[in-house]
């Protein structure tokens, strides 16, 4: 859930997972929300392990069995299962979830995959000042979860960041837009220290940390 001035919001997120720690914080897709997904990835990986199995075992039948023509088979086998079991598994492997992770130290945002088993998979990172605008899309459909998705400076890419629930996506949004300024005012006053753009002093800025906890999805 958010924490706004150092209070805590009314309701916890059911869509979105945060966690903190003493340099940012991590905001995850729910795992509830990927129950057939989750599904098809054990399906996937635990498919590609027999696979792999089956191109080794073929091997073990007796030698007799094993001449002339029944070699290039098996070796064809062999390189079919083999191939086939790896590509099932490490596509399972690429996880289902997106996460992001927003570093305040260095003020950089990563994000990544996350699989079944909470094992990430680092897919981008930019520097917060690198960030144009933060905006929410709504869902291709009525039922369909809103995204989160981020504009880059000096072009039109658009990164996808997160999908859920809008109303707690508006809250991150709220958040990322206030680090994306303070990380622009951290370097507006590395060239001029003590004016913003405007010329005005700066003033210091409550920890962003304290606004965010962790939301059980």
């Amino acid at each position: 859930m958010m924490r706004r001035n150092g209070k805590t919001g009314a309701r916890e997120w059911r869509s979105l997972k945060a966690e903190t720690d003493n340099s940012g914080y991590s905001v995850f897709e729910s795992e509830c929300r990927f129950r057939h997904e989750r599904f098809a990835e054990h399906t996937l990986r635990l498919t590609g392990v027999f696979l792999i199995l089956a191109a080794s075992l073929q091997w073990f039948r007796p030698a007799a069995l094993i001449s002339g023509s029944a070699v290039q088979t098996s070796l064809g086998l062999t390189a079919l299962f083999g191939a086939t079991g790896l590509a099932l598994y490490f596509f399972a492997s690429r996880g289902f979830r997106r996460m992001i992770r927003v570093d305040l130290g260095d003020r950089r945002i990563r994000t990544a995959r996350v699989d079944s088993r909470n094992r990430t998979r680092p897919t981008r990172q930019f520097a917060l000042g690198e960030i144009e605008s933060v905006y929410i899309k709504r869902g291709d459909t009525a039922h369909a979860p809103a995204r989160l998705e981020l504009r880059l400076r000096g072009g039109n890419e658009c990164v996808p960041v997160l999908t859920g629930d809008r109303a707690e996506l508006e809250e991150l949004h709220a958040l990322l837009c206030r680090d994306v300024r303070h990380a622009m005012d951290c370097s507006l006053r590395r060239v001029n220290p003590g004016a913003t753009a405007s010329g005005a002093p700066t003033r210091a800025r409550p920890d962003r940390r304290a606004r965010l906890s962790s939301a059980q999805g």
